[in-house]
């Protein structure tokens, strides 16, 4: 298998920064240093594919202290082909989950 992302909340946390209410935003260098790698990993290494339902599913999840992160992949020969992701910020409320309890969240999120 290739390698899949790893750590997605944390490398894309600079894109969602726009959307939180009281972060004041600029796009910077760091910014646009962080969406150029993230797009290289993305586009280089796992280009997306249309869902093919006799393929094998994987559905990744990445939970955080603030928000989740699900993707599903489908194995094609010995590789990994990004489907679909999704994410989401969490309640306040979601906020206080154990980690077992995120993990599942995240993949009802996901599916």
């Amino acid at each position: 298998m290739t390698e899949s992302f790893s750590n997605q909340t944390t490398k894309t946390v600079c894109f969602r920064n726009p959307f939180q209410k009281v972060t004041k935003w600029k796009w910077t260098e760091v910014d646009c240093s962080a969406f150029a790698k993230f797009k290289k990993e993305v586009i280089g290494k796992n280009p997306l594919k249309y869902f093919d339902q006799n393929a094998v599913n994987m559905l990744t999840r990445d939970p955080s202290s603030h928000e989740m992160v699900a993707t599903l992949w489908q194995v094609d020969g010995d590789e990994r082909r990004l489907v679909a992701s999704a994410s989401n910020y969490l309640a306040e409320s979601e906020k206080n989950y154990a980690e077992k309890e995120l993990k599942v969240l995240v993949e009802v999120h996901g599916l």
